[in-house]
């Protein structure tokens, strides 16, 4: 349905295709009524394949895997967000760039992908319909690659050849926030005047 309309309208099925962010076009079954070349990217899911399918089925989600007939009906399905957005924005409402962690199967096993979900609702030929845009942000979530850190004081090299703090080093390059404490061997080690708790906490 989606696609033979769309395709009345060459801008509209231009500028979806263009958008550099994966958008979905959901229904209210959630089935996929219009998918661009950006959520193929990211998804592995070919938009002429994925329509008429849920989002779960399409994106290979493990968790739609698992169960019969599919995606909506798993264990975790009702704590998805992406199902939870898309009925929510057929509803009327709007959401805005909320974290989604989906794992996704893979040739060999299966991979975690972290997006960032937007929805908003979307009327059109008489049906309440979902847009849903997905960021990847995967890439934020991950340190890739050798990490040369120092085996005496624990100081990371920085491309530059620069050493800094592994807190540092791991603020900069992920979304990992830290706060200091001294665990009880060092306590017991720099102040032994003090008594300290044989209590891990």
């Amino acid at each position: 349905m989606a696609e033979n309309q769309l395709n009345v309208d060459p801008f509209a099925a231009t500028l979806l295709r263009a958008m550099p962010l994966a958008v979905a076009v959901l229904g209210p079954d959630l089935a996929i009524v219009a998918l661009n070349s950006a959520a193929e990217k990211v998804f592995g899911a070919a938009a002429v394949e994925a329509v008429g399918e849920r989002p779960g089925d399409a994106f290979c989600c493990v968790n739609a895997a698992a169960t019969n007939p599919g995606c909506g009906d798993g264990v975790n399905c009702g704590d998805c967000l992406l199902r939870r957005a898309g009925l929510a924005a057929i509803a009327g409402q709007t959401l805005n760039q909320q974290e989604l962690a989906l794992r996704i199967r893979r040739q060999g096993g299966s991979e975690e992908k972290y997006v960032l979900l937007s929805a908003s609702p979307f009327h059109f030929a008489g049906r309440d319909l979902a847009v849903v845009l997905l960021q990847d942000v995967t890439p934020l979530h991950r340190l890739r690659g050798i990490v040369p850190i120092c085996a005496a004081c624990k100081k990371v090299r920085r491309d530059d050849r620069a050493w800094e703090a592994v807190e540092a080093f791991i603020s900069d390059h992920s979304h990992a926030l830290f706060s200091h404490g001294i665990c009880p061997d060092c306590c017991r080690r720099l102040y032994p005047e003090l008594e300290v708790s044989r209590d891990p906490r």
